[in-house]
């Protein structure tokens, strides 16, 4: 029995502990480029196959994602609207370059830390927070009309438009919104009036 234990744990056992240990190496790495040794045709030796073929294919969906996040990004950063993201305390977190044209902002003023209170009028951010949270309470996103000011202090009309992001367990996390300068619809409007 001492002498079967040793040759399953030297042939068998063995190699499982070394299989597990280098899966966990791989985990803590978050590098999915390693691949398991294996030696052999027995049962151990096709799991480590097994492994590294999941290894594989998880490094092929990982590089899709981060090409389908970079094709996301290079579109949002080439929209004329502007386009903001806040965390759940409103602290904006992304803002693509419309943002700094049109509020006239830096990025060095978005690694300070900007507000949402910060880019509209007090009032507005009154009904901005109210509609948020009916936004991660569930409610449908609808266009609203908010009054936006620049870093220079100018007050425009802005048609905002937002949904609420929710993380893998189903919590509220923060807001998507876009929003359009309407000055000079509201000036056309006017002149209709």
């Amino acid at each position: 029995c001492l002498a079967l234990f040793f040759i399953m744990e030297k042939f068998l056992l063995s190699r499982i502990v070394s299989l597990s240990l280098k899966a966990e190496e791989i985990g803590r790495a978050k590098n999915l480029s390693i691949s398991l040794p294996y030696k052999g045709r027995d049962e151990v030796a096709k799991l480590a196959v097994s492994i590294n073929m999941m290894l594989r294919d998880l490094k092929i969906n990982e590089m899709d994602i981060l090409k389908s996040e970079k094709r996301f990004k290079d579109l949002v950063q080439l929209l004329p609207e502007i386009v903001i993201e806040t965390d759940k305390n409103n602290l904006m977190i992304f803002v693509n370059q419309s943002f700094f044209e049109v509020l006239g902002y830096s990025e060095a003023d978005l690694q300070k830390g900007l507000y949402i209170n910060e880019i509209l009028a007090p009032a507005d951010f009154i009904k901005a927070k109210n509609k948020f949270s009916a936004l991660a309470r569930g409610r449908k996103a609808e266009s609203s009309e908010f009054a936006a000011i620049k870093k220079d202090g100018t007050i425009f009309p802005a048609l905002v438009s937002s949904v609420a992001i929710f993380d893998g367990e189903g919590s509220f996390c923060g807001i998507r919104s876009i929003a359009v300068d309407i000055t000079s619809r509201k000036k056309e409007e006017e002149k209709v009036r």
